[in-house]
């Protein structure tokens, strides 16, 4: 097993290396005003860059831009960036290190703000980890922070929305009532439309980048099917006549996916559930002198749904076409009429042991094509878990095929 994991990294690394890279058509503005065409790499950043990697065409060589050196970048029909020395509020939003203190405490720094919508009132938002913060500008005003902030006072959690008084102040236009903005939310959705709506009751045209991020698949769902190649090995340190090795047992396996696609880094890391139905039937029958008879019939009956959750990162081949590895933690595994029986050989029963899995991790390699994929599990666990003089070791490979519904 650790060779075969071996080659995977190794495989993985190497898909990493020559698929992962796309750049797409994209422009930046140097600090002395020229505007340079050129490919940027867009990795669909989870947290605002302070750099990005281009290259003046599809065989010329990487070069990395950093904030010192660009005013403005940005990636055709995708996104758009725009340098802005500000002043910012980094106050925690995490209950526990929230400040006493209403006010925002600001820091004057240079970044890289993302712009949402464009107009004559544009909207631009900043994040790092778990800081969100949203700015805005007119034609009449500079950058500037709208100001939300979360605070404490005696364990009780306050808000300060100070951006409702900065819209209302700042925004007005006849469409656009107080109960409208007294309506919203501190987010990317509705402040967007906040800003798009203001835009059209000014007669300004809006280029809404947020409705360009916007376009991506957050779910999907796949039946799949495949066959399990199981075995099984059980001892007992105390007693080790009924040591049994199960030996190999071919089965089926058919369950869902359910996979919700992370909003960053181009769709390639998701979170997966997928419970599925497995089993596991065999018989041994070994010579004992412990046993009325002489002979021992050990069988093993072991059906579940397994529910695992994981994570999967994705490295896309192309448009259609992608390789995944998928890293699982089955949290739990619903047994059905399971058991462990030892028998005489006229059939009498002498003893039987209750499975309770542990709970165990399991890897899948997988190639997934449109809407058809086929992968590749291992997992391994313990039955056995619950006796204390008991143990087992139960493996499990997996050659699964899916169709995602939608």
């Amino acid at each position: 097993m650790k060779k075969i994991l071996s080659y995977v990294a190794i495989f993985i690394a190497t898909v990493n290396c020559y698929a992962q890279i796309t750049f797409e058509k994209g422009y930046f503005i140097s600090n002395e005003g020229e505007k340079v065409e050129c490919l940027i790499k867009n990795i669909d950043w989870k947290d605002t860059p302070t750099e990005f990697i281009y290259k003046r065409s599809a065989i010329d060589s990487e070069k990395t831009n950093t904030i010192n050196s660009i005013k403005e970048f940005g990636i055709y029909n995708s996104s758009k960036y725009i340098r802005a020395n500000i002043d910012i509020d980094k106050s925690s939003s995490i209950v526990g290190e929230l400040s006493n203190n209403r006010n925002p405490v600001f820091i004057r720094e240079t970044l890289f703000l993302k712009v949402l919508i464009e107009g004559d009132a544009s909207l631009f938002s900043y994040k790092n980890s778990n800081l969100k913060r949203f700015f805005f500008s007119t034609n009449e005003r500079e950058v500037t922070q709208l100001i939300y902030k979360k605070y404490t006072n005696n364990y009780t959690i306050y808000e300060n929305k100070q951006f409702l008084q900065q819209l209302f102040n700042n925004l007005k236009c006849h469409t656009l009532t107080t109960k409208r903005i007294e309506a919203l939310k501190y987010n990317d959705s509705s402040l967007s439309n906040f800003f798009i709506d203001y835009n059209e009751c000014r007669n300004s045209e809006s280029i809404n980048f947020y409705r360009n991020s916007k376009k991506r698949k957050a779910f999907s769902l796949a039946i799949k099917a495949g066959v399990n190649n199981n075995s099984l090995s059980i001892k007992n340190s105390t007693d080790n006549s009924r040591n049994t090795d199960f030996g190999n047992k071919i089965s089926g396996r058919f369950g869902v996916e359910a996979e919700y696609i992370f909003p960053f880094n181009k769709n390639k890391w998701s979170l997966v559930i997928a419970p599925a139905y497995q089993s596991f039937k065999s018989q041994k029958s070994t010579e004992s002198n412990n046993v009325s008879g002489n002979t021992l019939v050990s069988s093993i009956n072991y059906s579940s749904i397994e529910v695992p959750i994981g994570v999967k990162h994705s490295f896309f081949l192309n448009k259609n076409s992608k390789i995944y590895l998928l890293g699982s933690y089955v949290v739990t595994d619903i047994k059905i009429d399971s058991a462990v029986d030892f028998n005489r050989g006229d059939g009498s029963n002498l003893s039987s042991l209750n499975i309770k899995p542990n709970s165990s991790f399991a890897v899948t390699l997988g190639y997934k094509y449109d809407k058809y994929s086929i992968d590749l599990r291992y997992n391994s666990k313990d039955l056995l878990g619950n006796y204390s003089f008991w143990s087992s070791d139960y493996k499990s490979l997996s050659l699964n095929i899916g169709y995602t519904i939608f």
